[in-house]
């Protein structure tokens, strides 16, 4: 790999290494009960709540890592089997959000209509032959097939997670189905500005209203769609040219909210919407044997570094725009208040 590409990898596995020791923290001491009093400042945990989601993102960075490190499968199959059953309720769901230590769902909150979809391919990854994460992959595989003939979701971000989960096994009944009914409804959703571009709809009834992060989310399950043969032949030049004209759109908007153009996540979805990299399987390099140091499978995966200031672009080429945000992002982390906020939608008549 180039230097640049090195050091963003160093960046990154130091990032893990302490994100995993915070994780494995909660987990031992959940395990001894000391966070039997729930959230308590005290505790290692910065924050009261895990979501499924995060979780499945999380497994994702560590495979991809594994791929250059096979230790990290090691460390991603640890938190499987450490956060698996605070999760999920077999046969019914999964817990969309808990509290930190593992001991219950928050009030209120009940079961994400997703997040089976998003833990069911993670494992599958971590684990291609069943071999130490069966009874896991058996517990989701079964929400899964329950759930996906009758598949129905209308919120922006959902349908590009969707896309972005079903990419990794194209050729599954599953995969298929769920693809086929997210990229009718984002065909429903798309809202056309004429020369100015145009976005995708918060939902169907919510047509004027824009979230520029969830619109990056659909922006990564688009191309990662597009890299399979999920998407039909004689579709795919539609949508890679509403994704540009997404781009184009979002660009000139994403400041319209002041909250948004604060918040870091405005910044890594559009960064990972105009570079998805590693999100698209295809470009996740391999291992030739356990031994190996892993060799990128094209040019276009190498990654910048984030150590200081606004990066440089990735090699494969990338437009300025992207190094805009990425200048933008490297800001908007420094800005980061001690507890998560919450964002409001933009309105776009």
């Amino acid at each position: 790999m180039s230097g640049k590409a090195d050091a963003w990898l160093s960046d990154r596995i130091a990032c893990s290494g302490d994100l995993s020791h915070r994780l494995n923290e909660c987990s031992s001491q959940r395990a001894e009960g000391e966070l039997s009093n729930r959230w308590q400042p005290a505790n290692p945990c910065r924050y009261p709540f895990s979501y499924a989601h995060y979780n499945a993102v999380w497994l994702y960075a560590l495979y991809c890592l594994a791929q250059v490190d096979p230790s990290y499968r090691q460390r991603a199959i640890d938190m499987v089997k450490a956060s698996h059953s605070c999760f999920i309720v077999k046969g019914r769901g999964i817990w969309w959000k808990i509290y930190a230590d593992g001991s219950g769902p928050e009030p209120g909150r009940g079961f994400g209509g997703l997040d089976h979809y998003k833990l069911y391919v993670m494992y599958r990854l971590l684990d291609p032959g069943r071999t130490v994460l069966g009874s896991e992959i058996a517990d989701v595989e079964e929400l899964v097939m329950k759930d996906y003939r009758r598949f129905d979701c209308s919120q922006d971000l959902g349908l590009g997670m969707i896309l972005w989960a079903a990419h990794f096994f194209p050729e599954e009944a599953w995969a298929r189905t769920v693809a086929a009914r997210c990229l009718d409804r984002l065909e429903e959703m798309w809202v056309d500005k004429g020369a100015h571009g145009g976005y995708f709809a918060r939902a169907p009834w919510a047509r004027n209203v824009l979230v520029v992060f969830a619109n990056c989310g659909v922006g990564m399950g688009l191309q990662a769609a597009l890299s399979t043969s999920l998407v039909p032949p004689g579709q795919a030049g539609a949508w890679h040219a509403r994704i540009a004209r997404m781009h184009s759109y979002l660009e000139k908007h994403v400041g319209d909210d002041d909250e948004y153009a604060e918040k870091a996540i405005t910044w890594v979805m559009l960064c990972n919407s105009r570079f998805p990299g590693w999100l698209c399987v295809g470009n996740v390099p391999r291992l030739a044997d356990a031994g190996a140091k892993a060799v990128p499978a094209t040019t276009s995966t190498s990654m910048p570094s984030m150590s200081s200031g606004a990066p440089s672009a990735p090699a494969g080429g990338v437009d300025a725009a992207y190094a805009s945000a990425m200048g933008k992002l490297a800001g908007a982390v420094t800005r980061q208040p001690a507890q998560p906020g919450v964002t409001s939608a933009s309105g776009h008549k």
